[in-house]
């Protein structure tokens, strides 16, 4: 236990403001992909309705 004590002093964490910068990138590139594919959804919907006459 005591060697686990001696790793765990050697990492070093992010600091809040680093966290809540990655953070914000992640939950941006999730919209952005979401309205992405969403966008691409529609496209083919509108594509294949249009050729399938349906």
């Amino acid at each position: 236990m005591i060697s686990a004590e001696g790793e765990l002093k050697k990492v070093s964490f992010s600091s809040k403001k680093e966290i809540a910068v990655s953070t914000f990138v992640v939950i941006a590139v999730v919209f952005l992909m979401t309205a992405m594919l969403g966008v691409a959804d529609f496209c083919f919907n509108l594509f294949f309705s249009s050729v399938l006459g349906i």
